[in-house]
């Protein structure tokens, strides 16, 4: 049987505990979260596609060779309290599948190419429809931070994808301190 490596030593270590921290509070802050954005999904379908998401996330850092324990580390069950991440990231893959991963200001970690194209096997479903990216501090969205986050996520997308390709947008939703990236492909 081949080792495990530490990033999949960790990252069992840390969906055990995120799972535990879910069932620990019955899913109460899970259940705020979507109830604050609305989602159509049940708290265990979150629970299941963070722990997807996550994975996915770390697979493309680690392929990418880049450093993947801090971005583990920023995940967490609550949002809430000290040394938040600054933003919560919650991809809808459709059908009702949801998942969540915190993130920088930066957005640092998060490949939106690799994730538009990466096949949910569990769901039969590839790549996601729209992201919710909600500041965690509740402050509003400004201007200026919103049009960084645009650049962050086009340059993104626009480098695996062309316009032709891919039509991507982010918006403001009714949530002051929530933005919508939204990438449609165009069929050929």
């Amino acid at each position: 049987m081949p080792k495990k490596s530490s990033m999949d030593e960790a990252f069992s270590e840390w969906q055990r505990k995120f799972v535990a921290d879910g069932e620990a509070d019955d899913c109460i802050e899970i259940r705020r979260h979507i109830e604050y954005l609305e989602l159509d999904c049940s708290p265990a379908t979150l629970l299941d596609g963070t722990t997807q998401l996550l994975a996915a996330v770390l697979a493309y850092l680690q392929i990418d060779g880049r450093e993947w324990a801090d971005f583990l580390k920023r995940q967490r069950y609550r949002l809430g309290g000290a040394n938040l991440p600054h933003y919560c990231l919650t991809f809808s893959f459709g059908r009702g599948h949801y998942g969540r991963v915190l993130a920088d200001k930066a957005i640092a970690g998060v490949d939106f190419a690799d994730l538009f194209g990466h096949p949910w096997n569990e769901y039969k479903l590839a790549g996601f429809h729209e992201i919710y990216i909600s500041r965690l501090d509740g402050e509003p969205i400004a201007p200026d931070e919103l049009e960084t986050m645009h650049l962050r996520v086009t340059r993104d997308m626009y480098y695996d994808y062309t316009e032709e390709d891919v039509e991507v947008d982010v918006s403001m939703t009714e949530l002051d301190d929530t933005a919508l990236f939204t990438a449609v492909e165009h069929m050929q």
